[in-house]
């Protein structure tokens, strides 16, 4: 199959080209800057750039042509930043996002493209009210922010269009040691274990839902290549494990002081507020490496120079 992805040097990207390419799929990679890629993956002989951005429909045209299936993963915002990622400028924010996502999507219609997976967010959630309750594939949209809005009025857009297979995937807060140590969102942590100063400060004990690149890039593999009638126009919830704060930190001191590591002994945390069930995803085979997947990443991330 021959894949266009956008957001391509993104967090996603990061997890998805690399086993894009181990499954000898031909990849068409979209790139703003060229020392980010050039940075972050290796040369292969079926991975393409293709130098643009969502703003030029032109580029985005170059991009898919030739291609069976789109992965649109693109986000421009504030670095590090998707809830609130507009800064002070919500206007510009929407017509990258979602009027420049709209014209992308529409322009698929006159493609070869049979295939669309539009990575979202639990963000089109964040407006159920906080409680304990769990949430299905199924469970109504309902944003707050600005960005959850985008993502949301994306989903809807994409069910409104047929022949581009178009389908959805909810990632939680995606972990994973990336190439660039700079790139981890827990590096601040890392650092505080890695200097010896994390006893001296006080970790939140809230439970947050998490998911590992690989197992979203396995998530997204399996949407690519069910049959489209299994996944098209559908929205799949992403997510795997429940950690806190203070439970990352106290697993980060047992591999760092090398002890066996004691999952049982992890401080109690709050229960993750609404957390998302993945009936769909674990329908299709999905197989999220749980906490051993986490114990194995944080391994790599207190070996790799921040």
């Amino acid at each position: 199959m021959r894949i266009a992805v956008t957001g391509a040097t993104g967090l996603v990207g990061e997890f998805l080209i690399p086993r894009l390419l181990e499954d000898d799929h031909v990849v068409h990679a979209l790139w703003r800057s060229e020392k980010r890629w050039a940075e972050t993956f290796e040369p292969n002989k079926r991975l393409r750039w293709f130098q643009g951005d969502l703003m030029d429909m032109r580029s985005l045209e170059t991009l898919v042509v030739d291609c069976d299936a789109v992965v649109h993963a693109a986000l421009e915002h504030q670095p590090g930043r998707y809830r609130g990622g507009e800064g002070d400028d919500p206007t510009r924010f929407k017509l990258v996002n979602l009027k420049q996502t709209e014209a992308l999507l529409k322009m698929l219609q006159s493609t070869q493209v049979t295939r669309t997976v539009f990575i979202s967010s639990r963000a089109v959630f964040d407006g159920r009210g906080k409680s304990n309750a769990s949430l299905p594939d199924s469970t109504p949209t309902k944003p707050v922010s600005l960005y959850g809005e985008i993502k949301a009025r994306t989903e809807a857009l994409g069910d409104a269009l047929s022949n581009i297979g178009f389908c959805t995937l909810r990632p939680t807060g995606i972990y994973g040691a990336t190439r660039r140590p700079q790139d981890n969102k827990w590096s601040e942590l890392i650092s505080h274990v890695s200097d010896g100063d994390g006893l001296s400060r006080e970790y939140s004990n809230q439970l947050r839902t998490e998911v590992h690149g690989d197992d979203v890039a396995s998530a997204i593999l399996l949407l690519l290549t069910a049959p489209v009638a299994t996944v098209e126009h559908r929205h799949f919830n992403c997510s795997d494990i429940a950690v806190s704060q203070a439970q990352l930190v106290d697993l980060m001191r047992q591999i760092k002081d090398g002890h066996t590591v004691d999952l049982e002994s992890l401080p109690t945390g709050t229960p993750p507020t609404n957390p998302m069930l993945c009936d769909g995803l674990l329908g299709l085979g999905w197989k999220p490496g749980g906490m051993a997947k986490l114990v194995a990443a944080l391994r790599q991330m207190l070996v790799a120079p921040i």
